[in-house]
């Protein structure tokens, strides 16, 4: 299964990884604000399944209510 989810990389995956590694600096980038984030995140369905990392909908919203600025930096 491993082999079929996680096939090799070949030289597509190599150049989109190149390009996402160079961070963009044009004029018009900007940081995402603290309400910007926190709609994104309560619009999150609390039914969808947690991730592997076994987080929830529910986890990261409460986590976002508590630490917003924290969130936000990240």
């Amino acid at each position: 299964m491993l082999e079929y989810f996680t096939p090799e990389d070949n030289d597509h995956h190599k150049q989109v990884r190149d390009i996402t590694a160079r961070l963009s600096n044009t004029p018009d980038d900007r940081n995402f604000t603290r309400e910007e984030i926190g709609k994104v995140i309560e619009g999150i369905n609390n039914n969808k399944a947690s991730g592997e990392d076994g987080i929830t909908a529910e986890i990261n919203k409460l986590t976002f209510k508590m630490f917003p600025k924290s969130i936000t930096a990240l």
